[in-house]
């Protein structure tokens, strides 16, 4: 029996259910399925458990970012302040082997 990867896809954990009720499949997903319906249900599963672990590290990698840019502006002055208390002996370089 053939499984069918346009109802897998939409079954994706990778999306919530609420999610899933309002998408409807891109031009990329439907290209995807297109490409592993004609292999064997076995490898269309592998397939499938790849995408949900690439798509996964794409979503970290996104919430990463996201959170990099609202803390860039505190980072960068942290560091000029770090800058200047070194400057002024109020601090001093970290030595590891003092850790």
């Amino acid at each position: 029996m053939k499984t069918n990867i346009r109802k897998e896809i939409t079954k994706s954990p990778v999306y919530s259910r609420d999610e899933r009720i309002h998408k409807m499949p891109t031009t990329a997903a439907v290209t995807i399925a297109y490409m592993i319906e004609p292999l064997p249900p076995h490898s269309q599963e592998q397939i499938v458990d790849h995408l949900r672990c690439y798509i996964e590290e794409i979503r970290e990698d996104l919430q990463w970012n996201e959170s990099f840019a609202k803390s860039k502006d505190s980072l960068v002055a942290m560091a000029k302040q770090v800058k200047l208390d070194v400057k002024h002996g109020k601090a001093s370089p970290m030595e590891i082997s003092h850790l």
